[in-house]
């Protein structure tokens, strides 16, 4: 409604005539009775927000309206929210029990898992968590040098990072297993097979302590050949002059003989 006027005025000595003293006063009633809309209200009336009801109607506020500093916001559970051109959204929603973090790309495109877990994964491996792990390995001859080896991870301050659950392999033969390591039939793949996923390996740093016995010569140098496997590391070393994987059993085939390979790599968990 807007601004009202006083319809009728008196003055000294006049006769006050109930219909004109009911229509001022219908006036104000009339306003006051559920008209009152911003044209009856000052700019500067400092209404508190106690005395505000809260806006529960969807899309009643602008988001170009909502500025400044937050605390904690609590996001409800729900489905993918529709984005227009130059729009995105961040929310949540249910993901195998657990609320996880989405962002929805404009025009109602692609919808990107931020968490899981409630983590968040390594930017650029879209599948899930991914957790970086660093550790040390030590390969030796086992019991029976030449036939089986050893495969023990150096748990030492400094040398790691995000251990990983990884159970020392003993007296690990061709075709057998022992831990969480598997030497293959021909001794040139060592399988290392985690709890966590292995999603990718970072680097390999290699080195031969000793190795065939101290028999190697000028330019016998060794390096290593790390792979993913059905979510586990294949762990191959090559001798220069050779194109073909070398038998670990050959490498490290008397007491005393070592490699060490500190490797960085990715898991899923």
């Amino acid at each position: 409604m807007a601004l009202i006027t006083r319809q009728h005025t008196y003055s000294s000595g006049a006769t006050i005539l109930a219909a004109e003293h009911n229509t001022n006063e219908n006036t104000v009633y009339t306003l006051c009775n559920g008209n009152i809309d911003t044209a009856n209200i000052s700019a500067s009336a400092g209404i508190v927000d106690t005395q505000l009801a809260q806006i529960t109607t969807a899309s009643k506020v602008s988001t170009s309206a909502i500025t400044g500093s937050y605390g904690n916001v609590n996001l409800t559970e729900g489905s993918a929210p529709s984005t227009a051109a130059s729009e995105g959204a961040l929310y949540t929603k249910d993901t195998s029990g657990q609320p996880e973090l989405f962002f929805r790309e404009e025009s109602d495109g692609d919808e990107v898992q931020m968490t899981s877990g409630g983590l968040f994964p390594l930017m650029g491996y879209s599948t899930g968590l991914s957790i970086f792990r660093r550790t040390l390995l030590r390969i030796e001859p086992g019991g029976t040098p030449g036939t089986n080896i050893n495969v023990t991870e150096v748990d030492a301050s400094g040398v790691n990072y995000n251990n990983p659950t990884i159970t020392d392999g003993t007296n690990i033969a061709k075709s057998g297993s022992s831990g969480s390591f598997a030497l293959s039939a021909d001794g040139t793949n060592i399988t290392m097979d985690l709890t966590e996923d292995i999603v990718g390996v970072m680097f390999a740093f290699y080195s031969t302590h000793d190795v065939k016995n101290s028999s190697t010569t000028a330019g016998d140098i060794f390096f290593p050949n790390i792979l993913t496997s059905s979510n586990n590391m294949l762990i191959q070393t090559f001798q220069t002059g050779s194109q073909s994987q070398a038998d670990w059993t050959t490498v490290l085939s008397t007491a005393g003989d070592r490699v060490s390979i500190q490797l960085g790599f990715i898991t899923s968990s």
